[in-house]
């Protein structure tokens, strides 16, 4: 026996295939949880965004009817 074939392991390939599918598995529900909220947050401030162009183009259409009714009158 040498010393090549003591090192090597004979058995426990598929435990650390195992082993790293779990570090895997872990570390992306670390990134899932972690993303969850900055999405959320992200969601929220396009939707805020929104209305507000929302909001200023609704008043500049009033304020357009405002104007063009004064002038054809």
């Amino acid at each position: 026996m040498s010393i090549v074939s003591a090192m090597k392991p004979t058995t426990g390939s598929w435990l650390h295939l195992v082993a790293w599918g779990m570090v895997v598995a872990g570390v992306a529900g670390v990134l899932a949880v972690l993303a969850s909220p900055a999405t959320g947050v992200l969601t929220g401030l396009a939707l805020a965004v929104i209305g507000l162009v929302v909001n200023a183009f609704a008043k500049a259409s009033r304020k357009m009817d405002q104007i063009f009714s004064e002038e054809l009158d």
